[in-house]
């Protein structure tokens, strides 16, 4: 064999071997990647049989997020705030420090902030957030 073919084949070889990698890696971030966290709150805004609490309920990321890390989506009604974070840590830290009443389920926070919210409709809220997926509830 040639040195030269030799040497064609290492660098063959060592694409290939780099390509499988490559792939590999792929595969692993598309398994690993929970699909939740790209589920938006427009999902939940366009409920089919909204509760009172939405009234008004609209696209205020501005707003919502006031500087909050890692928010990246936000909707507000007169009685309530929903937020979406880039991480469950973040949301998490955005509910822990809220001064209203919350609600966390997964990347997704909502804030009562009307304190006159009845249970029942909070209950529908709870429900609709964590039927859409499997929630990891506090």
């Amino acid at each position: 064999m040639s040195k030269t073919l030799r040497n064609a084949l290492i660098v063959l070889g060592a694409a290939g071997v780099a390509v499988l990698l490559a792939g590999l890696v792929a595969v692993i971030t598309l398994v690993a990647r929970d699909p939740r966290q790209d589920l938006e709150i427009a999902y939940f805004a366009d409920s089919a049989e909204p509760p009172d609490a939405f009234d008004g309920f609209a696209k205020r990321t501005e707003a919502a997020c006031g500087g909050r890390d890692e928010c990246i989506e936000g909707y507000m009604s007169e009685q309530l705030t929903v937020t979406r974070y880039t991480t469950t840590d973040a949301a998490e830290d955005a509910a822990t420090n809220s001064r209203f009443d919350t609600y966390r389920s997964d990347w997704i926070v909502v804030e009562y902030t009307d304190a006159s919210i009845d249970p029942t409709t909070r209950l529908y809220l709870e429900q609709d957030l964590d039927g859409t997926w499997k929630s990891e509830t506090d």
